[in-house]
């Protein structure tokens, strides 16, 4: 082997860390995911024994054909491991998969019922800041990047039970479990066969994405605390500029909600329900001010959930929101604004530490988050609207998404990069 190829050798070894922290790692991580696993099964099994709405729904429409599908109340249901296990992949940001398709096999829309207890959510995130926390603490660490590195190490631990639960979680649903396709292409009942959340993307997001970003983060606040030496200057900017940056954000969506509003009929939400005789639309004002949080959120990525107020067989299969802008392609570029904005305050937030390295000035730009993940939380739970007619459901932003895009993917992305543009441009000066 060449020198060059020794040093790269090294290099990788010295990243890895060393079997005390692997060790405690694994036992950290698995600690962690079986204990989450555990108390998703707790809150959320019991729901198949008696659920008052569909626990998993399937619908898409095109211009002359739909498809639709209920997975209960009524009928076969999977078993409560196999639905915890669902709930608890999903909160991790994983989606569902389909295994034996029929014709229409484009990827599919299914939407899982979101968690009764919001809090749930949170659950997974703060057992890895715990897990890091505890590794990084028993291994120790002499400055805060290998502790954030040590904190990782839960990353170990972590992907096997996840795994193991996207396998075993797999539904062979019943032939009476069957998607109902109407419109003049096809109609009749097709067998869903096999679905469940797929095995490749939970293993690369909640198995190693997730235990990495909140492990090292849990490693790295063990540092400081073991120190006693918390940045609050550096806290502070990132609460205030996030908080500002949120506000701004939401604020400029809002205005031009109700800008649209004033001057355009047609800016209104739309119920969809489907069955055998097509889709039927029902117009749904929700008002400017939370057609414009639903629509800042949607610049994000996230989308909108129901909690039904009674019980229903066939709830509401879809929201409809217009679109703010479009590129001329039809490409949506709903997230470029944000992008934009995030990384302006990333950059005026890590001015400071752009003078001193690139890793603390990418650290200092993600602090936006700190500020941005409270504001998007509560305008999750607070700014929603119950529908009227047959079906009462309480409509919002998903709370999933709220928390793990519009709160923490786009501002610690976005942020970081703001970052990294304050640091080259200061060093070049």
């Amino acid at each position: 082997m060449s020198s060059h190829g020794w040093k790269a050798l090294s290099r990788v070894r010295l990243a890895l860390p060393d079997n005390w922290t692997t060790f405690h790692g694994i036992i950290a991580g698995s600690s962690a995911s079986l204990f989450g696993y555990v108390l998703t099964y707790a809150l959320e099994g019991r729901r198949v024994s008696s659920p008052g709405r569909p626990l998993l729904e399937f619908f898409a429409f095109g211009i002359d054909a739909g498809t639709e599908l209920n997975v209960g109340p009524a009928g076969p249901l999977p078993e409560a491991h196999q639905f915890a296990a669902w709930q608890y992949l999903t909160i991790h940001g994983a989606d569902f998969e389909r295994y034996v398709l029929t014709p229409y096999s484009n990827p599919d829309p299914w939407t899982l019922a979101p968690p009764e207890t919001p809090l749930l959510v949170f659950v997974p995130a703060v057992l890895l800041l715990a897990g890091g926390w505890v590794v990084a603490h028993r291994c120790g660490a002499q400055d805060p990047w290998t502790a954030a590195k040590r904190g990782s190490a839960v990353s170990f631990g972590y992907p096997p039970l996840v795994v193991l639960l996207a396998l075993g979680s797999r539904w062979a649903a019943p032939e009476s479990v069957a998607m109902e396709y109407f419109g003049v292409t096809e109609s009749g009942p097709h067998p869903v066969g096999t679905i469940g959340v797929g095995a490749l993307p939970a293993a690369l997001i909640a198995g190693l994405i997730y235990p990495i970003a909140f492990g090292s983060v849990g490693g790295y606040l063990a540092f400081l605390w073991s120190r006693r030496s918390w940045p609050t200057d550096s806290i502070a900017r990132g609460v205030v500029t996030g908080a500002l940056t949120f506000l701004i954000g939401w604020g400029l969506t809002v205005g031009r909600s109700f800008a649209r509003a004033g001057r355009d009929d047609q800016w209104r939400a739309y119920l969809v329900q489907a069955g055998p005789g097509g889709e039927a639309s029902v117009a749904f004002d929700p008002g400017a001010f939370r057609m414009g949080t639903w629509q800042f959120h949607r610049r994000h990525g996230g989308g909108v959930e129901f909690k039904y107020v009674e019980s229903v067989t066939d709830g509401i299969d879809a929201l409809s929101l217009p679109s703010l802008m479009s590129g001329p392609s039809g490409f949506d570029l709903l997230f470029v604004p944000v992008a934009v904005l995030l990384a302006v305050a990333g950059a005026v937030v890590a001015c400071r530490a752009a003078k001193q390295d690139l890793r603390s000035a990418v650290v200092q730009g993600a602090t936006v988050a700190l500020g941005y993940l409270p504001l998007s939380l509560v305008t999750a739970l607070v700014v929603t609207e119950t529908t009227t007619g047959s079906i009462r459901a309480v409509v919002g932003v998903d709370f999933v998404d709220a928390f793990l895009l519009t709160g923490l993917a786009f501002p610690v992305a976005f942020g970081a990069i703001g970052g990294v543009i304050a640091q080259r441009i200061t060093a070049r000066q």
